[in-house]
């Protein structure tokens, strides 16, 4: 699956190119990141100083948004190690 980070959302490129939103951020999103399972995606969002985390079906559709991390500056440059942590 190949992310990348956009104004007004992260999108979803398909095996056959098409490209799809899948979690739509009203501020600068900067910065994203896969749990080791690929199960859930983490989104930083500058604009609102959080990260934000979605659960990611095989589809790669994102459902049940939660903020997980809030007063972070600068948030950007994630990363998730084996264990899962962020």
């Amino acid at each position: 699956m190949r992310l990348r980070a956009a104004f007004l959302g992260v999108y979803h490129m398909t095996p056959k190119l098409e490209i799809e939103a899948i979690a739509k951020v009203q501020t600068r999103p900067n910065g994203i990141a896969l749990s080791p399972d690929g199960g859930i995606l983490y989104v930083a969002n500058s604009g609102e100083k959080n990260i934000r985390a979605y659960e990611v079906d095989k589809k790669g559709h994102a459902s049940n948004e939660r903020i997980v991390g809030t007063g972070l500056e600068g948030a950007d440059g994630m990363k998730v190690d084996v264990k899962g942590n962020l």
